[in-house]
């Protein structure tokens, strides 16, 4: 695939590939057929043994993009006088913007506030190695699973009664507090849970497991899953009892705050974030638990998940744009279109927009673009998306939100 620059407002960009053990596996994985449809270089070959987990779009040092033409990094390039142009009134990208291929459970965990990142940085900046907060949110592509927040408290104490083994963990006196939902009783039971000895937390789940899920039995049955795909006693798989457990068809969105925990379990996202790689681990993977951070950092509150409904965004006739942005930040935010003919926006003022086309082929602002492709768009640029004669084109935008400023 040769590189087409015909326009000032927009530049290719080879996004960077995440290979984590999670990840769907060869051309199962939407990240690896993006990466090969949009590949400039015509080096990428998928490897079908292999997991392709994420696809990055920002200047992240962790995943870090090349430029297609000439190659730089897109570091070097906003060096350059073409790159700040692009870049806008910003000296970085506050955001980080992504797809995910998800078919292990990705690990029980929480992004920290900001004050808690820099605190984090300060003092482990071999594990915390940004100090920015990490809000984020994800949009499905596929059916969705996930986990995020915490259970109505009556729930947890009805597991503790269905499930004898649970409740001896927690304890009898803590089981009693959950029934009567007692102030800080989910603090102290999840707490005792992340803290159990580890034998315990073992026999605890082979006693569970080895039970028939009762039909309708969601959680049970994913914790029987879970152990599956993490065998020998990993205390995130008894976190299904304590979190909600949520669904997402294609275009719905998930909004976790920082604070929260939660963890992906199943299919295709789009995710967009602050600018942050941090991670407090609590369960679900081989990788470091830091325990005690995580439940010095946790907001303690039984809430329904946060599905965050899209704003309309005018964009033409046979064009529709929905805006994903949360209310309480600027970071990001998330622009999908969805083009049947020619549609026009603006997706930023303040900074460098990141595009990429998810299924189609067209023109924006005059260069032919296909599935896979990633566009860096010029800040405060307007785009017009034309697809191809009686086809239509699916464009994720990940940008700034609009009241950003450094």
């Amino acid at each position: 695939m040769s590189v087409q620059s015909s326009s000032s407002t927009l530049r290719i960009v080879e996004p960077a590939i995440q290979n984590y053990a999670w990840g769907k596996v060869g051309s199962a994985s939407k990240v690896a057929l993006l990466a090969k449809e949009g590949d400039h270089t015509g080096s990428f070959k998928i490897d079908e043994s292999k997991p392709y987990a994420e696809l990055w779009m920002g200047d992240h040092p962790n995943g870090v993009c090349h430029m297609a033409q000439g190659g730089e990094t897109i570091h070097a390039w906003f060096a350059t006088e073409e790159g700040r142009e692009f870049l806008g009134s910003v000296k970085q990208l506050p955001y980080l913007f992504k797809v995910l291929s998800i078919r292990l459970a990705l690990s029980i965990q929480s992004h920290p506030d900001k004050a808690l990142a820099q605190r984090l940085h300060r003092e482990r900046p071999d594990l915390y190695k940004d100090p920015n907060h990490k809000p984020e949110i994800a949009i499905a592509l596929t059916n969705f699973v996930g986990m995020c927040g915490f259970r109505p408290v009556s729930e947890i104490a009805d597991f503790c009664k269905k499930f004898p083994e649970l409740g001896s963990l927690l304890g009898a006196d803590i089981c009693r507090q959950l029934e009567g939902n007692v102030q800080g009783a989910l603090k102290r039971a999840y707490s005792t849970l992340m803290r159990a000895d580890g034998e315990a937390v073992t026999k605890t789940i082979a006693a569970l497991v080895s039970r028939t899920p009762a039909a309708g039995d969601e959680a049970h049955s994913l914790a029987i899953e879970l152990d599956r795909q993490f065998p020998g006693g990993d205390v995130g798989v008894l976190s299904v009892f304590f979190l909600n457990i949520v669904h997402m068809a294609p275009g719905q969105c998930l909004y976790l705050k920082a604070n929260t925990p939660h963890a992906y379990v199943s299919g295709d996202i789009m995710e967009c974030m602050a600018c942050s790689d941090n991670v407090i681990r609590g369960g679900l993977t081989p990788k470091y638990k830091d325990v005690e951070v995580l439940l010095e950092s946790l907001v303690f509150e039984s809430r329904p998940a946060s599905i965050l409904k899209p704003s309309e965004m005018e964009c033409g006739a046979k064009c529709e744009a929905r805006t994903y942005a949360p209310d309480d930040i600027d970071d990001f935010e998330v622009v999908k279109v969805d083009a049947a003919g020619e549609g026009q926006l603006v997706p930023s003022k303040q900074c460098m927009s990141m595009g990429i086309i998810i299924s189609g082929e067209g023109t924006i602002n005059g260069m032919p673009v296909s599935q896979g492709e990633v566009v860096a768009i010029r800040a405060g640029a307007q785009i017009s998306i034309i697809p191809e004669v009686n086809t239509k084109m699916e464009v994720f935008i990940g940008a700034c939100g609009r009241n950003y400023s450094d």
